[in-house]
């Protein structure tokens, strides 16, 4: 699969080259892209939290701000470019279609799991936010930091690790029963 040879690796490597260009072009474009994109994540962390958490969480007035009024005192938090997770979602979108592709499915189901992977890893993006919002509330902006280094990693090898389990549940038994049996 990882052979220089192997098409899908060739396309793979092309797609990821587009893919570094066109998340510098938006970085760039900041004003216009990220403005946006910063309000989208804020309010749905937003209404998570004042969901789960306490309704002492609200939108601030500048772009990806978050205000937490909470146990450990009030603390302001902003979901910044790097803190998005744009990045990580694009490339992990890219990465799970060479690699879904690769066991040959077809364009419908391969575009299916695409979806799910995707879907799934810009929920559990929204979950890590809630979660540093909860940090914050119950146990401040110095420990939010703390968690905030590590939750992202965490969660993401939680997700993919269940990701797959149920892709190949699901692929294996499309592919019928084994030779041996």
């Amino acid at each position: 699969f990882f052979s220089s040879r192997a098409p899908i690796a060739q396309m793979g490597g092309s797609i990821l080259a587009i893919l570094r260009i066109a998340t510098l072009a938006l970085s760039i474009a900041y004003e216009s892209a990220f403005v946006w994109i910063s309000d989208f994540f804020v309010a749905i962390v937003v209404w998570f939290s004042r969901s789960l958490i306490s309704s002492d969480v609200a939108a601030g007035t500048i772009h990806g701000e978050i205000f937490v009024g909470g146990q450990a005192g009030s603390s302001t938090v902003y979901i910044g470019w790097a803190c998005a997770g744009l990045e990580e979602l694009a490339l992990i979108s890219v990465i799970l279609y060479i690699l879904i592709a690769s066991f040959h499915l077809g364009r419908p189901r391969t575009l299916i799991w695409v979806t799910i992977g995707i879907a799934g890893s810009f929920l559990v993006n929204i979950i890590r936010m809630t979660l540093l919002v909860w940090v914050a509330h119950d146990y401040g902006i110095e420990k939010m930091m703390w968690v905030h280094t590590h939750i992202g990693d965490v969660l993401f090898l939680v997700w993919i690790a269940l990701f797959w389990m149920i892709f190949m549940r699901f692929t294996e038994s499309d592919a019928g029963p084994s030779k041996t049996e």
